[in-house]
């Protein structure tokens, strides 16, 4: 018998240390590679896969070792005197546990089976499975059982069945339906933020396409007004010459309604749009003058397509970026105050002489100044830039960190590895995966060139920096190293 330690219950102490064994026995039970046979004589021989041993058991034989503890559970219970046990074919070796009582072989057996279930232990395997009972039921079932529940002790119904009370302590279950519950926010949670990353995405994408469509239509204008140049200077070639004056028309006077021959020009220039030259069987059609008048048609009707897409892309321009300036009310965040519009327009009267703006009875026109303001790229260009640079990537960083938590829960429950001190985790890799895709920006040139059209690719990046936040600190102390201790760099 073994000397009681003072303060210490002995039937206490039995039987807590039995649950210990008990739970790393259940666990190794439900493992599928025979670890805890490999460990005994008599089972390690009749294994088809030979595994190496990972500790010395308390006794020699695998049957041995159940029927003690079999034996130990039923003295703990009360029933002990009916069970003996089983007795040692005769001339077999000893089992090496004749000098140990029940506790110390408790004892024995707790950390034999500890070391056989690493990296598992007592109390990852009873947080695992609290977690998992706490998983069971999703939380619109749980509100309904809790309802049924109160209304059931309201009528004074107290013969309710008893749920069985499990093998794990309270403490366990308490842990592990907190870390539950923060995992059911953060999925619910996840799924909100990754609708709102998608649209702010389609929001940022359609700026940057609406801003490219805009240099399209620009530089078409451009296009258009030097044919439109060299079209005049042909036509000052052709008067001196001695050419009828009547052709000399500029391409804008040619395109107005109000001139005549305008909407023929249009017309035969819509004509030869569509059916080659060369297939024109009319010889009133080859002429030199048809020939000017299709040229000057073309350059009209292409300058009136182009005007229209003017129009527009500014209205699109205009229309995108008030959805954050106007909608939201946010426009002071991006350098757009209207009261100072309003000051500047009270003050400066000149500048609405400036974009022909005239002002009514004395009043300002802070409306045309204002609406210059968000017909410009600068505008749009600064609010691309702070979505594509800094809200997106944080956005993308938070969600690389709640996929990386979730697979990483994920791989803990099924090696039953879910500890108490991942309830304070999930929370620290998701604020740690904000704060990666918001510096990350920070240090985009140090990796590449920090522009709006690239901004969209940094968010792919700071999904990376989110989803492996210990990567993103590994580059930070790097960089530490070469920026205030280069000569420990060097070395």
């Amino acid at each position: 018998m073994s000397t009681p330690v003072p303060g210490i219950d002995p039937q206490a102490e039995h039987a807590r240390a039995f649950k210990d064994v008990w739970v790393l026995l259940e666990f190794l039970g439900q493992q599928a590679d025979c670890r805890l046979q490999a460990q005994f004589e008599d089972t390690r021989v009749d294994l088809a896969t030979p595994i190496r041993k990972l500790a010395a058991p308390p006794c020699r034989t695998y049957r041995h070792f159940l029927n003690r503890l079999i034996c130990i559970s039923h003295r703990l219970s009360g029933t002990g005197s009916d069970v003996t046990a089983l007795a040692a074919p005769a001339g077999s070796p000893p089992e090496g546990d004749q000098g140990l009582d029940d506790l110390d072989f408790l004892y024995f057996s707790r950390d034999f089976l500890a070391a056989v279930a690493a990296p598992a232990t007592v109390d990852t395997i009873a947080v695992t499975r609290a977690y998992i009972s706490a998983r069971r039921l999703s939380p619109f079932a749980r509100l309904v059982r809790a309802i049924k529940r109160r209304s059931r002790s309201k009528a004074g119904s107290r013969t309710e069945s008893v749920r069985p009370v499990p093998d794990w302590s309270e403490d366990y279950v308490d842990s592990a339906g907190r870390i539950a519950r923060r995992v059911v926010f953060l999925e619910y949670g996840t799924v909100a933020l990754t609708l709102i990353t998608l649209g702010i995405s389609a929001y940022a994408l359609s700026g940057r396409l609406i801003l490219d469509a805009e240099s399209q239509v620009a530089a078409s204008y451009a296009e258009i007004q030097r044919d439109m140049e060299l079209a005049a200077s042909d036509s000052s070639a052709g008067a001196a010459t001695g050419k009828n004056v009547s052709d000399l028309r500029s391409p804008n006077d040619f395109c107005n309604p109000d001139t005549s021959g305008g909407v023929h020009s249009i017309k035969t220039a819509e004509l030869v749009t569509h059916t080659e030259v060369s297939d024109v069987s009319e010889p009133g059609l080859t002429s030199a003058a048809v020939f000017k008048t299709v040229r000057q048609g073309s350059l009209c009707w292409r300058l009136k397509k182009a005007r229209e897409d003017v129009v527009v892309a500014k209205l699109h321009l205009v229309s995108w970026t008030g959805v954050v300036i106007g909608g939201l009310n946010i426009g002071e965040l991006f350098g757009i105050d209207r009261s100072s519009i309003h000051n500047s327009a009270t003050l400066h009267p000149e500048w609405c002489g400036r974009i022909g703006a005239k002002s009514e009875q004395g009043e300002p026109c802070p409306a045309a100044l204002s609406d210059v303001l968000f017909r410009s790229n600068e505008v749009a260009q600064s609010l691309l830039g702070c979505i594509a640079l800094y809200v997106l990537p944080a956005l993308y960083g938070c969600l690389g960190a709640a996929a990386a938590t979730f697979r990483m829960l994920r791989s803990k429950v099924d090696r039953s590895l879910v500890s108490v001190t991942d309830r304070g985790r999930v929370m620290q890799d998701i604020v740690l995966g904000l704060l990666c895709g918001a510096i990350i920006g920070l240090f985009v040139g140090y990796i590449g060139k920090a522009t709006p059209d690239s901004g969209l690719g940094l968010a792919a990046l700071a999904l990376l920096a989110g989803y492996n936040v210990s990567g993103v600190f590994a580059f930070l102390d790097e960089l530490c190293t070469r920026v205030f201790r280069p000569g420990q760099a060097a070395h």
